[in-house]
């Protein structure tokens, strides 16, 4: 029997563990991410679930997660605690992560990689920028493809 239910949202902080001297995150010599970012999966009802769980309480979680990389991350870690997942819908319409670019924070960099990444995901909507500079690069990007009706844009700072 469960003694606890939790509904709410799960979500992912993500946590820069190295940057350079402007304050990105560093990459490899190859360009490549280093485990500079790491993505830390919780929410408030998670965690008290997964505390509940540790003294010995049975619980549950009631929601919905994407069906990529980040839901499944969300789902193993519940699982991992002892949370039953039975309850946690996995759903294909929810946010998906179509892909990544580098634009070292600057918008004269990220102008061509939106581009790029446009033309590799045309059916995206949605751009969640570094900082404000890739937000704006991004963002001539998306005006230039004539797409701005139907993307959201946002910046981290």
């Amino acid at each position: 029997m469960i003694d606890i239910v939790a509904l709410g949202e799960l979500l992912i902080d993500f946590t820069c563990q190295s940057v350079d001297g402007d304050g990105y995150p560093t990459l490899d010599s190859a360009g490549i991410e280093t485990r500079s970012i790491l993505a830390n999966p919780g929410g408030a009802p998670g965690n008290f679930l997964a505390a509940l769980n540790a003294y010995g309480r049975k619980t549950a979680f009631l929601g919905k997660v994407g069906n990529d990389a980040f839901g499944h991350l969300l789902l193993g870690t519940l699982n991992r605690a002892g949370i039953e997942t039975k309850g946690i819908r996995v759903d294909d319409d929810v946010f998906e992560i179509l892909g990544s670019g580098e634009s070292d924070g600057q918008i004269e960099n990220a102008m061509p990689v939106m581009e790029q990444l446009l033309e590799q995901y045309p059916d995206a909507d949605v751009l969640m920028a570094l900082n404000d500079p890739s937000a704006f690069g991004g963002l001539a990007a998306i005006q230039g493809a004539g797409l701005s009706n139907r993307f959201l844009v946002y910046s981290v700072d």
